[in-house]
């Protein structure tokens, strides 16, 4: 009787401790958090990244930043391994440092139909999020694994990655609006502050992505663009390529206006997406700013014009 009466005590304690999930990784009691792992590079493909590096590790911190601007950073082991504690429902920056100086971003890629991501979605979930071996080659950073095939936010039985509406708000995870064109969906932004308000209401054709992301201030280091990066950007209809040209996709420097990237344009995904090929580099150090007005549809529709700006990398 006195060891029964013993156990019925401990159940709650041992409930609050957690449990081990059938593949070995610890259940957080904690619902509102979820655990993100991985390991670095031993070495790097970049040979900057491995000069720097005194260590066995290309990285001795790593930093999780949400949409509005909150920061968790954690130490990454002698074994070059990392764990971090985040709460669900947010989006999150993931970059690297060594000795405080800063190392690599990491790449997303949250939906077989968009860009990269500089950003990846936490959704609740009762095992951690494993990136596996993060690996790095140059500014950028790649996780073995994809969050979005282990993150499954609307709880349909399907993983983001092959989910067409991972949110089931009725939009299409390929037509989501950026209104501010920093790479994070509105659903998922905490600060739109910049939007035009038509930006939102109007339901005209419009950009719906572009690459490298608006960014217009260059003190972010860790968002330098590497100086012959293409240019990208997703419409919300299929272009009519006779509107697409240098006339109406202009790119200029902010501060040296002869200073002019001219444009080789590739189409892709049925004429939804253009790239920028350009045979000059951008000068190190500045601001671009691109300006695309004057694109229709196929079907004759304007889609609305827009700018946004970037800063490259200090050195080539």
């Amino acid at each position: 009787m006195i060891k029964k009466i013993l156990l019925v005590a401990l159940l709650p304690l041992l409930s609050f401790c957690g449990t081990t999930s059938g593949d070995g990784v610890s259940v957080v009691g904690n619902p509102t958090s979820r655990l993100v792992e991985g390991d670095v590079d031993s070495s790097s493909s970049s040979l900057s990244l491995a000069k720097q590096a005194s260590s066995n590790c290309v990285a001795d911190k790593v930093i999780a930043t949400d949409t509005s601007g909150i920061a968790t950073t954690e130490d990454i082991s002698s074994d070059c391994s990392f764990a971090v504690s985040l709460t669900i429902d947010r989006s999150y920056a993931f970059s690297f440092s060594l000795r405080d100086q800063f190392v690599a971003s990491m790449l997303f890629n949250n939906n077989a139909n968009r860009f990269d991501d500089s950003h990846m979605v936490l959704s609740s979930g009762s095992t951690a999020i494993r990136f596996g071996r993060v690996s790095f080659t140059n500014r950028r950073a790649r996780p073995a694994r994809e969050p979005s095939t282990q993150n499954d936010r609307d709880g349909d039985g399907f993983f983001d990655f092959d989910d067409d509406d991972d949110d089931n708000d009725g939009t299409g995870d390929e037509n989501e609006q950026d209104c501010d064109l920093d790479g994070i969906d509105d659903s998922l932004d905490r600060d739109t502050r910049s939007c035009d308000p038509e930006d939102i209401t109007d339901s005209s054709e419009r950009l719906l992505q572009v690459r490298p992301r608006n960014n217009p201030d260059p003190s972010l280091i860790d968002e330098r663009v590497d100086t012959d990066e293409e240019i990208r950007f997703r419409t919300s209809c299929q272009l009519d390529r006779s509107t697409v040209s240098n006339d109406n996709v202009i790119i200029v420097a902010a501060d040296n206006p002869s200073d002019i990237i001219s444009c080789e344009f590739e189409f892709e995904e049925n004429d939804t997406r253009v790239e920028c090929e350009h045979e000059d580099d951008f000068t190190v150090n500045t601001t671009y700013t691109a300006a695309v007005q004057g694109l229709r549809c196929s079907n004759g529709s304007s889609i609305r014009s827009k700018t946004w700006s970037w800063a490259t990398e200090s050195e080539d």
